[in-house]
């Protein structure tokens, strides 16, 4: 089992990054949506993107969690997506007909977002947590 952590950046004023790494299950459900929900909330957020390129299992308590991300975003008019989303991860989405929810084809690849300005906050530290990291 890996040691699930979640880091939540600040790119610039407008724009946070919740990075997800490990497993994403019932155990990390509750901490993820409140991630999400606490960068939603930031003043003058514009966009929150959740990057699950180090993230090795997602099962459905998981999918909830970052569809109570995509609405609670929704809600209050901020952009949200998802990228990252690879392997075992990209599988069980696509076999859950969420893949097309949650993830913008339009939205850069990771290295995409390397080169515009949203990165791994572990691999820039440029970034500024906004959150600690937690990990169990």
């Amino acid at each position: 089992m890996d040691a699930a952590r979640i880091e939540t950046c600040r790119s610039d004023l407008e724009a946070v990054v919740v990075a997800v790494s490990g497993e994403i299950d019932v155990l990390l459900r509750a901490r993820l949506v409140g991630s999400i929900r606490a960068a939603v909330d930031l003043p003058g957020v514009k966009t929150v993107v959740v990057d699950l390129a180090h993230t090795s299992f997602i099962d459905a308590s998981g999918i909830g969690a970052l569809v109570i991300g995509r609405n609670a975003a929704r809600t209050v008019g901020v952009g949200y997506r998802v990228i990252g989303v690879a392997g075992q991860v990209r599988q069980v989405l696509e076999i859950t007909n969420m893949i097309d929810a949650l993830v913008d084809p339009a939205w850069p690849d990771r290295d995409g977002v390397m080169r515009s300005g949203f990165t791994e906050p572990s691999a820039y530290p440029a970034y500024r947590p906004t959150r600690p990291s937690v990990s169990r």
